[in-house]
C-alpha cells in the first residue's frame, strides 16, 4: 500500500476548512481550538503575536528556558524574538489554562539569510544548511 503525501492527505479528503474572513475570531488576532482527543484536554490557541504580547512574552519565557536547558540558549535571537510583529503567528499548546508546548512561525523567507535556523544553528555544517534552505525557498 502506497503511503499518502501531504498533498493528497490535504488536497483530496474532505476537511473542514476556517477561512480567516469567514471567522469572526480571527478578526480579533486569534482561533482558540479544541479538538476531541480522547486522551487529553489539549486546546490550541493560535495567535498574532503583535496582537497579545503578553502570551508572546510567555512563549518567549518557555523558549529561553527549554533552550537554555539544552544548553543552547545562545542561538536565540533574542533581540529579532523580543519585536512581536517579527513573527507571523505562534500557536501555544494548552491544558488547563497552562502553557505545556509552543511553536512559532516566520515567513515568508524571501531568502536564506532570512532563516532564523542559520543564526539558530550556525555551529554545524552550514553551507549545508544554507543548501537544504534554499530548496525549500
Amino acid at each position: 500500500m502506497q503511503q499518502p503525501t501531504s498533498r493528497s492527505v490535504f488536497s483530496e479528503r474532505d476537511f473542514s476548512v476556517v477561512k480567516d474572513y469567514d471567522y469572526e475570531p480571527f478578526h480579533k488576532g486569534r482561533i482558540d481550538v479544541q479538538l476531541p482527543a480522547p486522551n487529553s484536554e489539549m486546546r490550541l490557541f493560535i495567535f498574532n503575536p503583535f496582537d497579545y504580547p503578553y502570551l508572546w512574552s510567555k512563549y518567549l519565557e518557555g523558549l529561553q528556558r527549554e533552550y537554555g536547558r539544552m544548553g543552547v540558549g545562545h542561538i536565540l535571537d533574542l533581540d529579532m524574538l523580543n519585536k512581536p510583529d517579527s513573527v507571523a503567528m505562534c500557536v501555544l499548546g494548552v491544558i488547563n489554562e497552562e502553557i505545556i508546548s509552543g511553536i512559532r512561525f516566520h515567513g515568508p523567507l524571501r531568502s536564506v539569510e532570512e532563516a532564523s535556523v542559520c543564526k539558530e544553528m550556525g555551529e554545524g555544517n552550514v553551507d549545508l544548511l544554507k543548501e537544504y534552505v534554499a530548496s525549500w525557498i
